[in-house]
């Protein structure tokens, strides 16, 4: 075997192995809330909370915080992130359903499962939008497809192989 087709394989091999692998998945989860208003504000209310590297069963903290934002008629752009947090309690269980999440950050407060499951409230103090129905569920991820690295490397040897042939034929 030719030298430099060894040498060929082996930088394709190795740009395929550290350059192609899928990403690790960023830990993030997203899980999204839609409330039913019933005082103060009018309509649905959505809200979105960033957590990371958590697991559904765990107890909720704050290392598992990224970002929560919350959109209703009373309250339309209210967004929370890291360095305006103040807390993170409950938990989820199983979704799509009601959950208990109470975070408190930026002179907000959103409680899920206030007094009933489904339950909910925002606003300084819970002073803002109530509703008796909410539920939470997980958005889908989306993965890199497992078949992508494999087809970049085909594609890379198939180019260095016709590299070598116009080389070659000059």
């Amino acid at each position: 075997m030719d030298v430099r087709k060894i040498t060929a394989f082996v930088i394709a091999a190795v740009f395929s192995i550290f350059f192609l692998q899928p990403k690790t998945a960023n830990a993030d989860t997203t899980f999204n809330f839609t409330g039913t208003c019933t005082l103060d504000c009018t309509g649905t209310v959505t809200a979105t909370l960033v957590l990371q590297n958590y697991t559904i069963g765990n107890p909720l903290n704050n290392m598992n915080f990224v970002s929560f934002a919350y959109h209703s008629s009373v309250f339309p752009n209210i967004t929370v992130n890291g360095g305006n947090f103040g807390g993170l309690f409950g938990q989820f269980n199983s979704l799509p359903g009601p959950a208990n999440v109470n975070l408190i950050g930026n002179g907000f407060q959103f409680i899920s499962g206030f007094v009933s499951p489904g339950g909910w409230c925002a606003g300084i103090s819970c002073s803002g939008d109530f509703g008796v129905n909410g539920q939470w569920s997980v958005a889908p991820a989306v993965p890199l497809p497992a078949a992508f690295p494999l087809f970049a490397t085909g594609l890379g040897a198939l180019g260095l192989l016709g590299w070598r042939r116009k080389r070659k034929a000059a």
